[in-house]
């Protein structure tokens, strides 16, 4: 009882140091924004830079286009340079992959003259002047002369637009999303929606259906519920063609003119890859200079959309949300890292009450895990990759299981380590149903371990029937090892099988081969059992991409290749 006590009271000494402390003034939101071109994302870290909480369904930002096609990166909507499209709910952050979400959008709008809302190359932005990043907070100014502010909560949004003199315009685009930059397959698509007008003038209701993208997922429906501060002069939806948000045609190879959109009605519904919908709000130069809109997103319902905008941000001041977002980072992630400051120190040190802490935020962990193996109970199969509720992109392994033994390695509570156990079985035994890939109809990419038709039988991936052979054998080697880290205790006739599995990497080491001084490389091997030597170079693997012997690395690194490229 002492010891839970005397825990028990670090725990709130530590919460009222933290809550002392602000955090977050030590945060760069841009950091991975910027590749090594300067003003562009490409090569960059693909992240999401705006308004968001730990853990939130709502991350806010803006969604941006570049021109180079060559260059340019989307995936998380922000780059640095890019021309805005959009301020959206929803964006991922990280994923290296195509282009996802940028769904339920606002676009501010100081004229409508040559403006046709099904494209959005015809009201783009360019932005002037420094954009401005912190935790949960995000502000930029477009050419227009309009400045744009924002942050969030879980599953809400505010936005702040200041407006020169004029009209103002907001377009609420149902059908907006992040296009796949230059066309590509993998492109998200716009499959159905409906957005209704209140009849207070300045709330608006809907849901929106969007699939492809990251992970090539079945579309997923988003509800919302938007609020402005002041009613419109005028509000009406629109409908048009189904084309992407570039104004290219999506589902037909249609000649002729771009179709403008029709006005005029309350609401509007579109069906299956029907039309683009959406609404037009217009203050008529009334002297406001600033609107404001909260908006509010759920997977399950309007109704639900609606009570988090109401119960998550109750007030109309911008800096109250912010200020609440930063408290929660603050409390939730930043006061659980303590890193010491002292010289003397070259590593991280926990205290007694640190430790604490850092348990107390463990719930998270759980959480997150359990969420992991309860997809496996209702899909089939543990994500690698998740995003629009549709498990997809495997690089390499299924690396869920990794992450299941390394909490069941340091005991985490809160876990059915039984059907955690299960779940990874899956991943070892069964060949998914989804083996295809970018390149190869035999390479499984949406989940488990498409490659097991070779794992299984010759003790290796062979580099004559799958790609990424390599980097693929050395990740199912550390699969299995996390296998029989559980089945030590839960599957003791387990235990041999994986253990043995887990040095099969072994078999695509050629002992013999020499490089630059060095004996002794993985090596690719056909299927046959032979090794491929031809042309073969262990500091190379092509593109590193999903065609190549390895995925994002080679067998070995050349240090002075490595300088020669960085000069």
């Amino acid at each position: 009882m002492a010891r839970i006590l005397r825990s028990f009271t670090t725990l709130l000494l530590a919460s009222a140091v933290s809550a002392q402390v602000d955090y977050s003034q030590y945060v760069n939101p841009f950091i991975g924004s910027e590749g090594p071109f300067e003003g562009l994302a490409f090569g960059g870290g693909d992240i999401f830079v705006g308004g968001a909480v730990p853990f939130g369904v709502a991350k806010v930002g803006i969604d941006t286009y570049e021109t180079n096609v060559s260059f340019s990166t989307i995936n998380g909507g922000y780059t640095p340079k890019g021309l805005v499209t959009a301020v959206s709910m929803m964006h991922e952050s990280g994923t290296g992959g195509s282009a996802k979400y940028g769904i339920i959008s606002q676009m501010p709008l100081n004229t409508l003259n040559g403006v046709n809302v099904l494209n959005n190359r015809t009201y783009w932005q360019k932005r002037v002047g420094e954009d401005v990043a912190k935790v949960g907070y995000f502000s930029t100014k477009l050419e227009n002369g309009v400045g744009v502010e924002l942050s969030a909560g879980r599953h809400t949004g505010i936005m702040q637009y200041s407006f020169p003199a004029g009209d103002q315009h907001i377009l609420v685009d149902v059908s907006h999303y992040l296009p796949a930059e230059g066309g590509g397959g993998d492109s998200q698509f716009f499959a159905g929606g409906e957005i209704k007008l209140l009849a207070d003038g300045k709330t608006y209701t809907g849901m929106g259906s969007y699939g492809g993208g990251f992970s090539e997922s079945a579309p997923m429906t988003t509800y919302f519920c938007g609020e402005f501060d002041t009613a419109p002069d005028q509000a009406q939806t629109f409908r048009g063609r189904n084309m992407d948000p570039m104004g290219i045609y999506r589902y037909h190879n249609a000649q002729g003119p771009v179709p403008q959109p029709t006005y005029g009605n309350t609401s509007e519904t579109s069906g299956p890859l029907n039309d683009r919908i959406g609404a037009l709000f217009t203050w008529s130069d009334s002297g406001i200079a600033t609107i404001r809109s909260r908006v509010g997103i759920s997977m399950i319902s309007v109704e639900r959309a609606c009570k988090y905008k109401n119960d998550e941000i109750p007030s109309w001041n911008l800096n109250d949300a912010v200020s609440a977002a930063v408290e929660e980072w603050n409390t939730d992630v930043f006061s659980k890292i303590r890193v010491s400051t002292d010289s003397s120190q070259n590593r991280t040190n926990l205290d007694e009450r640190e430790s604490v802490v850092a348990e107390y935020g463990l719930m998270y962990y759980a959480s997150m895990l359990r969420a992991t193996i309860d997809i496996w109970k209702w899909e089939g199969f543990m994500p690698d990759g998740r995003s629009g509720n549709y498990n997809g992109i495997v690089q390499g392994g299924s690396n869920a299981d990794n992450a299941l033994a390394d909490a069941y390695v340091k005991g985490l509570e809160g876990i059915n380590w039984t059907e955690a156990y299960q779940a990874m079985l899956t991943d070892a035994e069964v060949v998914p149903y989804n083996t295809y890939s970018f390149v190869d109809p035999t390479n499984g990419i949406k989940e488990g371990r498409g490659a097991l038709y070779d794992w299984i039988p010759l003790g290796y991936v062979s580099s004559d029937r799958s790609t990424r052979a390599l980097s693929r054998s050395v990740e199912y080697a550390l699969n299995d090892f996390s296998l029989y880290q559980l089945a030590k205790d839960l599957a003791p006739n387990d235990v041999k099988k994986y253990l043995r599995r887990s040095a099969q990497w072994q078999n695509t080491w050629d002992h013999n081969l020499k490089h630059k001084g060095f004996t002794g490389f993985l090596t690719p091997k056909l299927s046959n059992g032979k090794f491929n030597t031809t042309d073969y170079n262990p500091a190379l693997c092509g593109g590193c991409e999903w065609q190549d012997i390895s995925y994002e690395a080679t067998p070995f690194g050349e240090p002075s290749m490595s300088l020669e490229l960085a000069e």
